[in-house]
């Protein structure tokens, strides 16, 4: 159990488990994923540009200028550069940028 939270879980469930516990920690998960991506792409009534210094990433077009320079980057690298700049005070966990990316949790 500590390697495993010390590795970057978010949880430890061990066996037998009542569902009641695992309903609970389920919600609890959804909240976090929920409160998370709260800025994501399916509220496009938001602004659809994020400035943060030199940085111009427009989420319409997926394009991202730095300076006067268009920079192109892959799908993913686009979506982790929104994630970091739509939460400019939050440190993100390398498992959760992937779950927030990957939409899953599987492979970190």
């Amino acid at each position: 159990m500590i390697i495993g939270l010390g590795l970057g879980a978010d949880d430890y469930v061990t066996k037998p488990f009542g569902l009641g516990g695992l309903a609970v920690r389920v919600r609890a998960m959804l909240r976090r994923y929920l409160y998370f991506n709260r800025n994501s792409a399916n509220d496009t009534s938001t602004a659809s540009i994020i400035r943060h210094g030199d940085i111009v990433l427009n989420d319409q077009t997926y394009e991202v200028e730095v300076g006067t320079s268009k920079v192109a980057l892959t799908a993913k690298e686009f979506d982790i550069l929104k994630l970091l700049l739509s939460y400019l005070s939050r440190v993100f966990t390398k498992s959760q940028i992937y779950q927030a990316i990957w939409k899953s949790n599987l492979g970190v």
